[in-house]
């Protein structure tokens, strides 16, 4: 999988959940303070994640996520 459809893939899924159009993200902003995500917003882009690309995130590496930058970087590490 290629790394502009993993970025695609992740700022699709965090604007669905989220209520925001895909095109207006930016990937180094901070989620919490830039886009207000809740604990609940954030468990429901990783579960989404995680069955989209068929990964594990381990609750240590969610708590470092502060920006959609990383959760792409996150995936890429890895994806096989």
């Amino acid at each position: 999988m290629d790394t502009t459809n993993v970025e695609e893939i992740v700022t699709t899924r965090f604007a669905e959940i989220m209520s925001l159009a895909p095109e207006s993200l930016n990937l180094d902003a901070n989620l919490f303070s830039e886009y207000g995500v809740t604990s609940v917003n954030a468990l429901k882009l990783i579960s989404q994640i995680e069955v989209e690309f068929d990964i594990d995130i381990d609750e240590d590496e969610a708590r470092k996520i502060q920006k959609l930058s990383d959760v792409i970087d996150l995936i890429k590490r890895k994806l096989p």
